[in-house]
């Protein structure tokens, strides 16, 4: 299924925004290279949780917490979702998010504006430009390219994109790209942004990389 065109413009401020986008954050597992649970990491007084879901609701019209297991994080008063499958990476937990809007009765939700939880640095810009990116072009998925390729949690999927999902699952396959090739899938190159977003998708795996954060203004 391809998603409908919009004559929407797409803008951070567009009401259309909010009626048909909801947004999830993927919270991660065992941060092994991190050695503890990054959502929880603080940058500047906030958790990395609370800075990625602050990016997200800018635009998005409730901001979901794929967790994995719910409760997880109930100081942030945000609906978790189980993962589709346990213990098989953040596929699971996209699924879940989609399988979710999917769920929503009333106006249907058509987006979702997708970050992992170690983006801390994702700018509302990006998001939106992504957004408008996939709006434009009727993709099922849009995902942000950089130097290091391209970013799957960087991304907006449309909701027909949960069939895929689903069918890479059930193949046992497990990879954020398994189901790419069945799905419209477009790209936003990191150099169409402005200048001043150069960094919005830096990613923290070690303690090097938050030490590095912390020191260096993103």
């Amino acid at each position: 299924m391809t998603p409908p065109a919009s004559d929407t413009p797409a803008t951070p401020r567009s009401p259309r925004l909010v009626q048909d986008t909801w947004g999830v954050v993927l919270c991660g597992g065992a941060s092994r290279r991190m050695g503890r649970d990054k959502a929880r990491l603080v940058v500047e007084g906030r958790t990395l949780l609370e800075r990625v879901v602050a990016s997200l609701e800018t635009l998005a019209g409730r901001v979901l917490l794929a967790s994995g297991t719910p409760g997880r994080y109930p100081e942030l008063g945000r609906e978790e979702l189980a993962d589709l499958l346990p213990d098989v990476g953040p596929l699971a937990g996209l699924g879940a998010a989609l399988e979710r809007i999917e769920r929503e009765p009333g106006p249907r939700i058509e987006y979702l504006l997708t970050l992992a939880c170690d983006l801390p640095t994702a700018a509302p810009e990006a998001l939106a430009a992504l957004l408008a990116r996939a709006r434009e072009q009727r993709a099922q998925a849009c995902l942000l390219r950089t130097p290091g390729g391209l970013e799957p949690l960087f991304a907006v999927y449309h909701r027909s994109a949960l069939a895929a999902v689903r069918a890479a699952l059930a193949r046992g396959e497990h990879r954020l790209d398994s189901f790419h090739r069945d799905v419209r899938l477009v790209t936003l190159d990191l150099d169409e942004l402005a200048p001043e977003l150069v960094h919005c998708a830096r990613n923290l795996n070690t303690p090097e990389d938050l030490r590095a954060l912390r020191e260096v203004p993103a």
